[in-house]
């Protein structure tokens, strides 16, 4: 798994789109999602840090304007690694993302994409707004999942 523990809180990272076996955990820290497809290879995705913030971006692009661009998280299972849920806290992480923004792609617009022949034990993608302002836009897509959103 990739994680970015609590430790790594105030640091900035810039991600890169690809595979991510084991999944994408961020706890702690800024992070700049550069635009493009996230396979999330087993684990899932889990944004749940206590003040961190996540946002995607225009090609190198730093946020600063707001977000940009567009990513689509695409979770999926690997030899040897089982899928996991999507978990986006605005509870405790500031989260704006856009959805994947390619014309030449099928997968436009999408936000989240999970597998078809995956489902995972419990809510397969759950999303905590609380009293954030976090900003998700785009299509989830879960076919054989539960997608629970609370306030």
């Amino acid at each position: 798994m990739c994680q970015f523990p609590s430790t790594y809180a105030g640091t900035p990272w810039r991600l890169y789109p690809g595979l991510d076996p084991g999944g994408l955990k961020l706890e702690g820290g800024t992070f700049v999602l550069e635009p493009g497809i996230y396979y999330l290879g087993g684990g899932g995705l889990d944004l749940t840090g206590n003040g961190s913030t996540i946002i995607s971006v225009e090609p190198g692009g730093d946020g600063t304007g707001g977000p940009g661009g567009g990513v689509l998280f695409y979770n999926t299972e690997i030899p040897g690694a089982a899928a996991g849920p999507v978990i986006l806290n605005g509870a405790s992480a500031d989260i704006d993302l856009l959805p994947l923004d390619d014309s030449t792609s099928s997968l436009a617009g999408l936000v989240i994409y999970q597998d078809r022949a995956v489902s995972v034990v419990g809510d397969d993608v759950t999303i905590n707004g609380s009293d954030s302002g976090m900003v998700v836009r785009g299509t989830i897509y879960a076919p054989a999942g539960e997608v629970k959103v609370n306030g």
